[in-house]
């Protein structure tokens, strides 16, 4: 996992992938659940998931840059 020896762009796409993965199961779960106001706030936190994979994204490329 993370450790002393982790690299920043080591920890961000660890951080990305999480949250990919988040990002699925948020997506599946709005696409199944049966209750609307759930729906919703699955919706939501799927969309929000989105921003975080951006920003770390970003993050990413920066790092990547330093290194060049």
């Amino acid at each position: 996992m993370i450790d002393k020896d982790t690299t920043p762009l080591d920890a961000l796409k660890i951080a990305f992938k999480r949250e990919c993965e988040t990002y699925e199961i948020y997506k599946k779960a709005s696409e199944v659940v049966e209750i609307p106001g759930a729906r919703e706030m699955f919706k939501f936190l799927a969309e929000e998931e989105e921003k975080h994979k951006r920003l770390i994204q970003q993050e990413m490329e920066k790092e990547i840059y330093k290194e060049m």
